[in-house]
């Protein structure tokens, strides 16, 4: 029979959250890429939309080998474009 492996405890500092795009410091200018799951997210729709978005070249992204990434501010350019006021109709129509 074998023995319990023993409990390792993990530093605080050696802990990393991956599912957050990077914050952004002073010192960086350079704006977050995000994942189709994390554009999803800040859209508030399915990954599928956003992959058919990318597809139908609607939002511009970028490819790092096999990975799909996408620039928050085309993220913001994409729902400025589709910015929609409301339209009022005449009463009695």
């Amino acid at each position: 029979m074998r023995s319990p492996l023993p409990v390792v405890e993990i530093p605080k500092a050696l802990c990393v959250v991956t599912s957050a795009p990077p914050a952004l410091t002073d010192g960086d200018s350079r704006p977050p890429l995000l994942t189709t799951a994390q554009a999803a997210d800040y859209l508030q729709v399915s990954v599928r939309t956003v992959k058919g978005l990318l597809s139908e070249g609607r939002i511009a992204y970028v490819k790092i080998g096999r990975a799909t990434r996408i620039h928050i501010e085309d993220l913001e350019h994409f729902v400025a474009q589709n910015r929609r006021k409301h339209r009022t109709r005449p009463l009695g129509n």
